[in-house]
């Protein structure tokens, strides 16, 4: 598996493995083939091959599958497979951002 110094462990996520199971067949074995046979001779996500970090995004990172993008998300030496989508629609859906709420200064209150 991954080398101490970026994952040492693999999730998958429900909603991965659901959306794995729609894809094609051509790409859902490419797919299937990295994470179920592959990704443990790999020392470093990085070396993965079409892994990138998402643009503006601290812990998020996609890899490319054709027309589909898996989104996953390297945190606390666990990497995470979150979602797989069209290229068209991944960016639509991932990643998940939660906008903490906050009060504004100078503007009473509704409730």
């Amino acid at each position: 598996m991954f080398g101490s110094k970026e994952a040492k462990n693999i999730l998958v996520n429900k909603i991965f493995l659901k959306e794995l199971a729609k894809l094609p067949a051509k790409e859902r074995l490419k797919v299937e083939k990295l994470l179920f046979e592959e990704v443990e001779n790999y020392k470093s996500p990085t070396q993965i091959p079409n892994f990138q970090k998402l643009k503006g995004y601290r812990n998020y990172y996609k890899i490319r599958f054709g027309d589909y993008r898996a989104g996953l998300k390297l945190e606390n030496n666990t990497l995470y497979f979150e979602r797989i989508l069209h290229r068209k629609e991944i960016y639509k859906f991932y990643p998940w951002i939660l906008i903490k709420s906050f009060k504004l200064s100078g503007i009473p209150s509704l409730f």
